[in-house]
């Protein structure tokens, strides 16, 4: 009995493992079928599709318009890639922006061309240089300068900088070459730097002309020290005195030297309401000194539109200004006794400042010069008397930079008159 169970069972086994079989067999055969299926007919169809859609894509929009009418699938299809297309299309104009916007905020030229000298992008800096938008790279330049720089680095091929003069332009360029080696192309940098050689060369002139103003009294206190050892008890008040005058002088200089350079560490206006009376105290506590030396006479007026006889102002650039002018006014006062005449008159926008001497006058020549650091119109620099050659210089250099003007009218031996006006 157990023995026909096993045999039936088996029977059963070998049974289901045969229908298994066949079914295997059965979806590999329609597997394979369905290739060849696809291979033969489908396959076909779709390339057949997709060339006709390029075809209509090529040809005239109507007809493009009624195929996709007849195929859905197909215009699904294209509006998908559209999407993706239009998408794409926007990240690269955004990305064209940027950097058109970058190139446009660089203060140089700069320029990118391949290496048949074929102008690639540039952007709209130093327009002066170039001829043509577009074209020949080397056909754009009007000066043979650049051309030069450019054949010679193309042949080695290293990145260079070059600080070249155009004569005809007046001008002070720097040059820079940078190879691309991936893109096999040239990026080309031209700065203008006329104004940061401009800027040195005041330098230079400015410690120059500094060193020779320090050492002349030094020389002469020195000098005179020595002297003092030698001379009469008579003479000793008198070496004294011009040693007392050396070291004024060198304070004055010093002095002019730190305002100078704190006015053009800083471009900040401290406006503040003052008083005239505080104006007119702290000017003649100031130059109180050569006041009295020289019995110089102040006189004031004020023409304000407020009762208070209040200012809005930097005071302390107000006050430098003024006792600059002043100063003058009684170091240049000739045989005469200074008299100096200080007025303030109100504008709704702005002051009008201006001081008035009887001193020895100005030539009319000498007009623009006066305000260049270290001239004189004497040209004194061994006088005892003379200033730094500052005073007028750091006047006109705050004035402008309170967006102001100073003008000065003078007829020799009958006075000068300095004029600025300040916005409020």
């Amino acid at each position: 009995m157990f023995t026909n169970l096993f045999f039936l069972g088996t029977t059963k086994l070998e049974k289901i493992e045969h229908i298994f079989t066949i079914q295997i067999l059965f979806f590999i055969a329609l597997d394979f079928l369905i290739y060849l299926f696809y291979k033969k007919y489908l396959r076909k169809d779709l390339i057949k599709e997709v060339d006709i859609i390029e075809e209509y894509l090529n040809s005239n929009e109507r007809y493009l318009k009624e195929y996709l009418d007849r195929e859905r699938w197909s215009a699904s299809l294209l509006e998908i890639i559209e999407r993706w297309q239009n998408k794409n299309i926007e990240k690269l104009a955004r990305e064209k922006r940027v950097l058109q916007q970058i190139l446009a905020s660089i203060d140089s030229s700069v320029s990118l061309f391949d290496e048949n000298f074929n102008l690639i992008v540039r952007n709209e800096n130093l327009n002066f240089l170039f001829k043509k938008e577009k074209g020949y790279y080397f056909e754009l330049f009007r000066d043979n300068e650049i051309k030069e720089i450019i054949q010679k680095f193309v042949q080695r091929k290293k990145d260079k900088k070059y600080d070249i003069y155009i004569k005809n332009l007046s001008k002070y360029l720097e040059v820079g070459i940078k190879y691309l080696k991936e893109s096999k192309r040239y990026l080309l940098t031209i700065k203008d730097i006329t104004h940061n050689r401009a800027v040195l060369e005041v330098q230079k002139k400015f410690i120059s002309n500094a060193g020779h103003e320090l050492k002349t009294p030094l020389t002469n206190i020195k000098g005179y020290l020595i002297a003092l050892d030698d001379v009469s008890e008579e003479r000793k008040a008198e070496f004294i005195s011009i040693i007392k005058n050396n070291v004024d002088r060198l304070e004055n200089i010093v002095s002019d030297f730190l305002n100078i350079t704190k006015i053009e560490s800083s471009n900040i206006i401290n406006a503040e309401w003052i008083k005239t009376e505080r104006l007119e105290t702290e000017l003649e506590e100031i130059l109180q000194q050569k006041i009295a030396e020289n019995k110089a006479k102040l006189e004031y007026s004020f023409n304000l539109l407020n009762e208070e006889k209040k200012l809005y102002v930097d005071f302390d650039k107000i006050l430098l200004i003024l006792k600059n002018l002043v100063e003058n006014s009684i170091l240049y006062r000739g045989e005469n006794t200074p008299e100096i005449k200080i007025s303030i008159i109100e504008t709704r926008s702005r002051y009008k400042f201006s001081v008035k001497d009887n001193g020895i006058g100005i030539p009319n020549d000498k007009f623009e010069k006066i305000f260049e650091r270290f001239y004189r119109v004497d040209k004194a620099r061994t006088s005892n008397k003379a200033g730094t050659g500052l005073g007028l210089a750091i006047v006109k250099e705050i004035v402008e930079r309170y967006n102001g003007k100073v003008e000065v009218t003078s007829k020799e031996n009958e006075g000068t008159i300095f004029t600025f006006t300040v916005l409020k």
